[in-house]
This record gives structure tokens, sequence and C-alpha cells, in this order.
């Protein structure tokens, strides 16, 4: 029981607490006065950042580094992204975002990661494919995962500066973002602006519209327009008008009974009191209900502040729980601008939108203070938890730089997680505006999150310049320690051919849950789809010394740069470049001399890695060992397995690893393998090694407890 100080104590501790602020601000002023030449940025960024977090033990991170994904070598910016994650390799992370790196062009280019967002290849980024050539300028990104692995970006394509040639196109990718169709036309040509493009995907299997795709949009910035795909957006329905009274920044989402909402700004425009408008179609698109008000919003101006010079607008984010049919909408609102500054604001709404709860702000620092939020993102993941991103302010207290943030919840708003500070770095948004965008800093962010995930998206001029930034966060639990191990409770991944209850389910679950490993779309060859569509692991084949790269350096953690290419057969770009660089690096793996057959001396004389060679068990246990540090000390002249002496040189990481009950052997006994005088086991080591066989050393390995051993 906690007992009350003395009168004059509870004094000598105000008396205390309040010199040391005393004393730090006077810190503060004068380090900003020694520091007056350095540029506002910088100075602004290191000293309130720094004091935030010193002084803010709740908002511990979650996310990692702060990955720049456009990997372009121009001086010219990128906003406005989108992001997906594939629903089937969920190592896949594509982001879709105005580039201006062609010589100040207005674009829209895609950009691919093959691990979880570690790196950001320029072999993997190019512009939006297949456009016809009157309209080489594009804007309004959106990337959009389907629950099959397919990957969509659409964007809005106009000819620049007249306008007099507009429409609406998409396409996507069917191999992780490796290769990308030819654009396909929803709406073209058009004499006017179709703008806000914005699309969503029946992702649920029970529905009767299962892959139908609803894209909407509004004409010369009127009234909000429908249009429906059920073919997977090969074809597309005439447009239908859905929005009226002058709507914008419509949002389409669809619910998991196949009832699709749109949302959007009804009187739209900077300075004006709009109306949150929904209305819904129950019939797969076919008709509309009359749109509804569901909250007023009081719309920033154009400016936010009259220091600002970057565009702004109140852009509209909505989301449905994928269990209760549960409605969110957040938007950008200036209705308490001289108490709180600039808020980020939502409401909820019942399942089919019958009642709406009052606006309610969405970050969780004290009102009271002004300090400006903008342009909330929202999301319902599988688990019914519900995620928030937005940029604000509150770090500076001159109002002027921008942080992003993130907070969840997992009672459908009633309670919030502390929020999360995702930036490492404030910003300017007034900063590196590109030319020729208006002065535009963007209309809205990416997100998205699978299983314990979540990855955000947004531009930063931290450097100058605007450049899409992207990290990758693990949800946690609030009472674990900061350097928990993420959990995999909660997770619904899984594999056909990895039922519950077999041996290896769960270290292969354990794996797939965190990111670290993941399995082959059904559909293929002897790998037939059932209801769920589950993909498939193949626990049997054998695991190659690339793929052995990828879940290592993964589990282990590791994200550091990965240099300049070591490997002959392994460069920049290609498939497992990261991983092996990483392992290489730190001298967890190696490779062969140059000079083999088929393995030519080039410039340099470089080893080769042999990426797609499997790898045996030996070789596994040595890279485990390393990259989890083990360093145990072992007996001279121990030997736990009849085929691997003292002299092997993989006995030391075996022995280590088996130390560790990380793995074992096969009994003795079999063919080839004669019991010796202690019946000692069998390891095999220059046996391959199976996918299953590498989950389980692995896991037990990164994650123990995650699953349990067996023999």
């Amino acid at each position: 029981m906690s007992q009350s100080l003395p009168s004059s104590s509870r004094t000598h501790s105000t008396l205390v607490v309040c010199l040391f602020i005393g004393v730090l601000a006077g810190v503060v002023v004068l380090w900003q006065r020694e520091s007056h030449a350095q540029p506002y940025t910088v100075l602004r960024s290191v000293r309130a950042s720094y004091i935030y977090d010193k002084l803010s033990p709740l908002f511990a991170p979650l996310f990692g580094p702060n990955i720049a994904a456009n990997s372009d070598d121009t001086s010219y910016g990128q906003h406005e992204p989108s992001l997906a994650v594939s629903r089937v390799d969920t190592n896949t992370v594509v982001i879709a975002a105005k580039d201006f790196r062609a010589d100040g062009a207005k674009q829209v280019w895609i950009y691919s990661s093959t691990d979880s967002g570690a790196t950001w290849p320029a072999s993997r980024q190019l512009q939006m494919p297949g456009l016809p050539y009157d309209v080489p300028n594009q804007s309004d990104p959106v990337a959009m995962s389907r629950d099959d692995g397919r990957i969509y970006v659409s964007c809005l394509a106009l000819n620049e500066p007249d306008r007099t040639r507009n429409g609406i196109f998409i396409t996507w990718s069917d191999d992780g973002g490796l290769t990308w169709r030819p654009s396909i036309a929803v709406n073209y040509p058009d004499t006017v602006l179709d703008d806000k493009d914005w699309f969503a995907i029946d992702n649920y299997p029970s529905s009767p519209f299962y892959h139908n795709m609803y894209m909407a949009y509004v004409p010369d910035g009127a009234n909000v327009m429908l249009q429906r795909s059920t073919d997977g957006g090969l074809t597309w329905s005439s447009r239908q008008q859905v929005g009226f009274s002058s709507t914008e920044y419509p949002y389409p989402i669809v619910a998991p009974d196949g009832t699709v909402y749109i949302f959007m700004m009804q009187n739209w425009g900077p300075g004006r009191t709009g109306n949150v408008q929904m209305t819904k179609s129950t019939d797969g698109g076919a008709s509309w209900d009359t749109p509804a008000t569901i909250s007023q919003a009081v719309q920033p101006g154009n400016p936010i502040r009259s220091t600002d010079q970057f565009r702004f607008f109140s852009t509209i984010a909505a989301a449905v729980d994928p269990n209760t049919g549960g409605l969110y909408v957040a938007w950008t609102d200036r209705r308490n601008i001289n108490t709180n500054g600039i808020e980020v604001l939502y409401v909820k709404g019942s399942a089919r939108g019958a009642s709406w709860s009052a606006p309610a702000r969405l970050s969780h620092d004290a009102p009271g203070v002004v300090r400006d939020h903008i342009t909330p993102v929202l999301y319902a993941d599988r688990n019914s938890r519900l995620h928030a991103f937005w940029l604000d302010r509150r770090i500076d207290p001159d109002n002027r730089l921008f942080d992003s943030w993130y907070s969840s919840s997992t009672d459908a708003g009633a309670t919030w997680d502390p929020d999360t500070r995702v930036s490492t770095a404030s910003q300017d948004l007034n900063v590196g505006l590109p030319p020729g965008s208006g002065s535009a800093a963007g209309d809205y962010w990416g997100f998205d999150a699978i299983s314990d995930t979540v990855y955000v998206a947004w531009n930063d001029a931290r450097s100058g310049q605007q450049d899409i930034l992207v990290s990758k966060g693990f949800l946690r639990d609030d009472t674990a320690s900061p350097t928990a191990t993420p959990s995999a409770s909660g997770c619904s991944t899984e594999f056909e051919d990895v039922p519950a209850g077999s041996t290896f389910y769960t270290y292969v679950r354990c794996l797939a849950c965190r990111n670290v490993l993941g399995g082959y779309p059904c559909g293929g060859q002897g790998e037939p789809c059932d209801a769920a569509k589950n993909p498939f692991f193949r626990p049997a084949s054998n695991i190659s010394r690339g793929q052995i790269s990828k879940i290592v350096s993964i589990a282990a953690g590791f994200n550091e740069e990965p240099g300049g290419q070591v490997f002959e057969d392994v460069p920049p770009g290609s498939t497992f470049y990261a991983w092996v660089q990483r392992l290489a690096l730190r001298g967890i793996m190696s490779g062969y001399p140059c000079g083999e057959a088929g393995e030519p001396c080039n410039s340099g004389n470089k080893p080769y890695f042999r990426p797609s060679q499997p790898a045996s068990r030996g070789q596994l246990a040595k890279i485990v060992a390393n990259a989890a540090g083990a360093s145990e000390s072992v007996l001279t002249g121990t030997q736990s397995y009849a085929d691997v002496v003292p002299s092997s040189p993989f006995w030391l990481y075996i022995e280590r690893l088996s130390g560790r009950n990380v793995m074992s052997g096969y009994p003795c006994g079999g063919v080839s393998e004669p019991c010796d005088d202690r019946g000692r086991p069998y390891f095999r080591p220059d046996a391959n090694v199976t996918r299953a066989q590498a989950a389980k050393i692995v896991a037990n390995t990164f994650f123990p407890g995650c699953g349990t051993v067996t023999p």
C-alpha cells in the first residue's frame, strides 16, 4: 500500500522537480542561443526530440529504422505514398508514390521490397507501366493487396498543364512486384480531371461478391463517381454517381458481408465546414443508398498556418472491422484550433452504419496545448485491432516541425495504447517541395498490417528534399519489456501442407507469424486451393543457401545497410542480396573461390555464393550458431554424434546448438549407421536440410519456447 509523503517532504520533492525543470529550461535556452547559427530544422529536431524522448518513457520505440524507399539518385522529390503487403509472401512490400525523378515531371512510380522493407532495390522500381503516351503525368497512387497474393496499384493520369486528356488506370503484379502488367483503363479518355481515385477489394471468401473491385473518383472536383469490376480489374462498368452537392475525397471500403461503403466530404474545401457522408451498397455496387451525413467536419485552411507553404486538404480515411463490421472514419479538423491546434478526429459507427459516435481526438497528447495534427490513416486488421497513423507537431514548442505517430486499440477505440513516435527525426513539411507539385506535400500516407507486423510510409524532408520513408513495427504486449520478442499469439497464418498437430507445425507457424518466412500460393500442380486459399509451405523440400540467408538474417534482426557486392553471383537487386551481404559481412557465411566450372573469375575475382544450392545440416548449424552469437565452451573430445567427430568443421557449432537443445539427430541402427559402443545418434551433417527442419532449428534458436523440441 502506498503512503503519502509528509507535507515537508512533498514540498521538498516539488522544489526539486521545479528546480530540475528550471535548470533544464535554462540549458535549452542557452543551447538555443549558442546554436543560433545552425539551421532551424536541425536545431529543433535535435533539441526538441531529444528532450521529448528522454522525458517520455511511455513512448518506447515500437518501430525499426526509417528507411528510404525511393532509390533514385536525383535531387527531385517524392511524396504521397500508398503501401501494401502481400497476403501470401509477407516479406513482399509494395509502395506506390508520386515521384518527380524524371526531371521534375509528375509521375507515379512503384517500389518493391522482398525483405520486409529492409531494402528497396532500384532494379525493382518502375513508372506505372503501359500508360497511353498522351497522359504522361500521373498522381494519386493507391496500392492494395488481394488475399491471393495479387497486388494492385491505381493512379489518375493526365497531360500537364492543360489537362485535356485524363483517366484512371490500374495495374497489378502476381509475382510479388517483380513484374507488372500494362495498365488497364478504368475510365479513359475524359476531358476533366478524375480526381482522388481510391479503390477497395472484396477479400472475403464468404462474401457473395468475393473479389469484386470498387473504384471511386471525382471528375473535375464536383461529385463522386463509382465504377466496379467483377473480373479482377480486366473490365469496368460504366460510371454511376454516388455523391452529390459538391462531394470529394471518396474512400471506399468493403465489410465482411460484402456491403460496400463510400465515405466522402460534402461541401469540401479549405476553411469550409463540411459534412462527412456515407453511402452503401448491399448488392455488389449495382445500387447505392442516398448519402447520409455521419459527422460535421471543420476543414483547416490552405495552408493550415500563415507560416506554412505546403498545400493542405482534409482528406478522409476509413476502416471496417473484418469480424464485427464496425466502421471508423477519420479526418483533419480545425474546430479547436485556438485551444488544441489542428486535430485528427474520428467517429465510430455500428455495423451497416446505423448509428455513429461523436467525434473524438485520435491523438493522445494532452489537449489544451496548441499543436497541429494532420492526415490520419486508419486500418482494422483480421484480429479486430484498430490501427491509426498520422503526423503532428507535439514535440516542437514552436509548432512547426512534424513527427510521425502511431497508436492502436484492441477494444474498438474505447481505449488506446500510448502514442508511439515512428519518425527518428523531426521534419519541416515546408522544405523540399518538388517544383511543379503545386506546393503539395502529399495528401495521404501509407499503412498496412499483417499478423503482428505493421508498416507505415510517409514523405519526409529531413534530408532537404522529400523522400518516401518506411518503417516496420512489431506489435507487442504493453506489459512486456521493450526488448521482448514479438508474440505469435493471435496470428491466423496457416499452411495447407503443415496442419496443426504435425511435427513441424509450431516451428513453421512461429516463424511465419513473425514474417521470418513465407509460403507458396495454392493453385500449383499438386497444390489445390482449399476454401480458405491457404498457401503451401513445402516442408519436405530442400532449403537453399539463399533462403537460409534470408530467414536467419531476419530472425536475428540484422537490418544494417548491405554494403558493396561481395559475391559474383549475388549482385545488387537480386532476390537474396541484402540478407547474403549482411551475413557475409559479419563473417557468418562465406562462399567458394572463383575458377570452378561455370564460375569464371571476373573483375575483382569475387567468390561465388551459390544461392540456389541446397544447404546441408552442418552448414545450417554453423550459420545459425554464429548468427545467434553462440560461444559456449565445449570440452575437448566431446562427441554427441557418431558421425560428427571433433575434427569436423561443423563439430563445435553442432555441439553448441545441441547443448541448447536446439537440434537433435537420428537414432543409430539404420542403414549404414551402426550403433557404436555408446549408442550415439547420427547427425547427418552432409545431408540436405529441409524447409521444415530449418524452421525448427531457427525457431528454437532465436525464439526459444516458441516451439517444442522433439527428437
